[in-house]
């Protein structure tokens, strides 16, 4: 089994350089993410034009751009170029999506600026120095990305009556739950005995949430008042 692959990416149990796909489970899964994005392209179509559905329109673009990168990524694991194309549209809609709640938390540009900002760099520096191996340093990258969002969804959620709050939770949970699969695909125990790995599951869970939050944001939109 041919494991040197030319992304300078992470080694993932199913990863095999000799065949293609490359890595089969890790790149049929993330079609989930293509599902999600022809689900909103159709929903989108039918939304009035409002806050909502200006958030469509620039987030799934984005998520576009990661569905191309990530599956052509672990697919051929060829070139650097799908590896960032596969993480760096997750961290940019994470930031939108902070960047949007924010908006509803501080008017002002330079205040919401620097908070975000802080509230995104800090916890990745702390995680860097932390001394961690690159699977579990990137997972926690992922998980981090939800700081910035938390706060401002409490605040939003506590100005109107936590009428949703489940939803945000059961986003929460699904978060947890697939960057706990993300973590377990470099476990000896997993290596051993699943050699498909679990990072397709972390894909799967991670459409659930996707799917979930957009359904939350929408949810939330409509009890606005």
């Amino acid at each position: 089994m041919i494991k040197e692959v030319k992304d300078s990416g992470p080694i993932y149990t199913e990863t095999n350089m000799g065949r293609f796909p490359v890595e089969p489970f890790n790149t049929f899964s993330n079609l989930i993410f293509l599902f999600i994005i022809i689900y909103w392209y159709r929903r989108l179509a039918t939304l009035q034009q409002g806050r909502f559905a200006r958030f469509l329109k620039v987030s799934l673009p984005i998520l576009s751009i990661g569905y191309v990168g990530g599956s052509i990524y672990h697919a051929t694991r060829s070139h650097p170029v799908w590896l960032f194309m596969d993480f760096v549209p997750i961290a940019i809609l994470a930031l939108y999506v902070a960047w949007y709640f924010w908006g509803q938390v501080i008017k002002t540009f330079w205040p919401k600026f620097l908070i975000l900002l802080a509230l995104f760099i800090i916890p990745r520096l702390v995680i860097r120095n932390l001394g961690l191996n690159m699977a579990t340093g990137i997972s926690l990258g992922y998980l981090s990305l939800s700081i910035p969002i938390l706060f401002p969804v409490m605040w939003v959620e506590y100005k109107r009556g936590w009428k949703t709050w489940r939803w945000f939770l059961a986003v929460l949970s699904i978060l947890v739950l697939a960057v706990n699969f993300r973590l377990a695909d470099s476990s000896p125990w997993v290596i051993e005995n699943f050699p498909v790995g679990t990072h397709w599951l972390w894909h799967i869970t991670g459409g659930v949430m996707v799917q979930i939050f957009l359904l939350y944001i929408e949810k939330l939109e409509g009890s606005r008042g």
